[in-house]
């Protein structure tokens, strides 16, 4: 398979912005000290999404940047938030 996907420019006045594919879930569980991530294909392809965002503008973006995943927009409503934001150091 191959998908191709276009990745926003990170700006000040904007932030990071990820690309989404209508339709998708994705379920977050926590099974202690353990979480699990569960989704169907788009909601699979819109957190890969999310996750190269931060890579694509890592040099341009300050480390705090991050993208917020919640529900109901991607994640059902009973799973947890995901907060996706690169290392402060490296």
């Amino acid at each position: 398979m191959k998908i191709e996907i276009e990745i926003p420019e990170y700006t000040r006045e904007r932030g990071l912005i990820s690309g989404s594919i209508p339709g998708g879930t994705i379920q977050v569980r926590s099974y202690g000290p353990t979480f699990g991530i569960e989704g169907d294909r788009d909601g699979m392809i819109t957190l890969a999404m999310s996750l190269l965002a931060i890579a694509h503008n890592w040099d341009a973006a300050p480390y705090n940047s991050h993208i917020h995943l919640d529900p109901p927009d991607l994640l059902e409503d009973e799973s947890s938030s995901i907060v996706v934001q690169r290392l402060r150091e490296s």
